[in-house]
């Protein structure tokens, strides 16, 4: 009986070693392909390899807000704007960018700067908002992203707001 659990060990090795190289091999073939299009598809979404921007603490951000030197942009999806938001942030997810970018544009005087936050907890929402905002031709420099997004604003006793529930 031992060798034939031996025997059955050495078939399942054997088998997702094989296994392991079809995958190696339609990986290592998709990248090859890939490399060899005209117009390559590309590996990395096009916001982490874009422009880098300069990131900012919520004391900082804040002042810059009261001065009216600055406007904060929420990246989250409204579901979360509403439960609770940056106070004067407008709501701007990456995923409605093309419908809203057109209302939201003339608040966004050449002369402010744009603060940018999401959860603070490693969601690329608010570089995916950043990269957006820099292809629509605002310079990389006015583009600012809060630190630790609005966990980082709560951590420091800074405040919400929160949006009453319509009722319908």
């Amino acid at each position: 009986m031992p060798n034939s659990s031996f025997s059955l060990q050495a078939e399942w090795r054997r088998l997702l070693g094989g296994c392991l190289l079809i995958g190696i091999l339609s990986v290592a073939t998709a990248l090859l392909s890939n490399s060899l299009r005209s117009s390559p598809l590309p590996l990395l979404p096009p916001y982490l390899t874009g422009p880098s921007f300069a990131s900012i603490r919520p004391s900082r951000a804040e002042e810059i807000v009261r001065s009216h030197g600055g406007v904060l942009l929420d990246s989250r999806y409204h579901s979360r704007y509403r439960e609770g938001h940056l106070p004067q942030a407008l709501s701007l997810p990456p995923r409605d960018f093309d419908l809203l970018f057109p209302l939201v544009q003339p608040l966004l005087s050449p002369q402010v700067l744009l603060i940018v936050y999401g959860e603070g907890r490693g969601w690329p929402s608010e570089r995916e908002l950043a990269y957006l905002l820099w292809r629509r031709g605002i310079a990389a420099e006015r583009i600012l992203i809060l630190e630790g997004g609005a966990h980082a604003w709560q951590r420091e006793g800074k405040p919400l707001v929160h949006r009453k529930r319509e009722r319908g």
